[in-house]
């Protein structure tokens, strides 16, 4: 009988996927299947890169609570305490922790780059795109936050996001081949045709608005393979992380309980995308067919990456493969619990 992996490349889920669980530092399941593209004769391996697209915000969120934790930051300052930009009538208010938590007010993910094509163009209509509702009173997932958050950590740091990113996170905790815009971009999977650009995009961020940026934004950017995915989540999971016992709490616990779905400070909490589970589970997708699952409890890390959005974004079968994938999981993991 095929994989469930197996039989989502044979449905055209996506062309290839890898898939890594560590339980405790212990590598447990481990699975690779499919070519880098229908077309290519080229197999995926554990060393292939791909696009993070949204994944990348839980590093971004590292970051932000990195500052905290030294007390460069205060979470519930308003960001226009740290970006002129921020200090607007409107936007004024708004505080780091509503951005990293999705409570902040700002529309869900516009395509600026339709209306904006340089980089000081986007940028500017960042900060004066008006709000979709009042800050602090409803989760609405969007990019501009975390944008926003990547510009406070250049900020406040005195560097590029790429160079703190490296510096703070990838070097110290031994991630290897992670980043932004990467130079050799051999072994990366494709992603998407672009209409906007004209071409395949292997190694060029998949998301638009991110391109007109030039590829570094605190919402998207990062290529990786999925041991460095792994190693990160190892690392918030273990007792390498760096963090103050309270930006570690906010890391794992639900800081919107009362609104419209449960999130912490980097994830979401108990999301029905992957099933139920009988423990509290993190965890973080990203639009070209990436995810990070983290169960604190048991010390568990599950990274899947794909490339569903090859040759074309219009289709979301990743969806119904990610939750029995699982569900599967946790049926055997449920089974094995010491």
């Amino acid at each position: 009988m095929p994989t469930i992996l197996e039989q989502a490349v044979r449905e055209r889920a996506f062309p290839c996927a890898v898939w890594r669980v560590y339980r405790e530092d212990e590598l447990v399941i481990e699975e690779k299947v499919g070519t880098l593209t229908y077309e290519s004769d080229e197999p995926v391996n554990f060393e292939t890169r791909f696009d993070l697209a949204s994944v990348s915000k839980p590093f971004t969120s590292f970051a932000v609570l990195l500052l905290a934790s030294r007390g460069l930051i205060s979470l519930d300052d308003p960001v226009s305490r740290y970006l002129e930009e921020m200090d607007t009538p409107e936007k004024r208010s708004i505080t780091v922790r509503q951005c990293l938590l999705h409570t902040a007010g700002f529309v869900s993910n516009p395509e600026l780059h339709k209306q904006y094509s340089t980089h000081r163009e986007l940028y500017d209509i960042l900060f004066s795109h008006p709000l979709a509702s009042r800050p602090g009173t409803q989760v609405a997932y969007t990019s501009i936050g975390y944008q926003v958050l990547g510009y406070l950590v250049e900020k406040v740091a005195r560097t590029d996001l790429a160079s703190f990113m490296k510096k703070e996170i990838f070097e110290p905790f031994g991630l290897r081949v992670i980043g932004f815009n990467p130079e050799d971009r051999t072994g990366i999977c494709p992603t998407e045709y672009s209409e906007f650009r004209g071409r395949l995009l292997v190694g060029e961020v998949h998301d638009d608005n991110a391109y007109v940026l030039g590829g570094v934004c605190g919402h998207t950017g990062l290529f990786a393979d999925v041991e460095d995915v792994c190693a990160f989540g190892r690392m918030l999971l273990g007792d390498a992380n760096p963090l103050a016992e309270p930006y570690r709490r906010g890391l794992f616990s639900n800081q919107t309980a009362g609104m419209n779905q449960s999130r912490s400070c980097a994830f979401v909490v108990n999301d029905p995308e992957f099933g139920e589970w009988d423990w509290d589970a993190f965890s973080h997708t990203g639009f070209t067919g990436t995810s990070i699952f983290l169960v604190p409890e048991l010390r568990l890390v599950s990274v899947l990456l794909t490339n569903r959005v090859y040759p074309t974004r219009a289709n979301e079968k990743i969806r119904e493969v990610r939750r029995r994938l699982h569900s599967w999981l946790h049926a055997h993991i449920k089974g094995n619990v010491r």
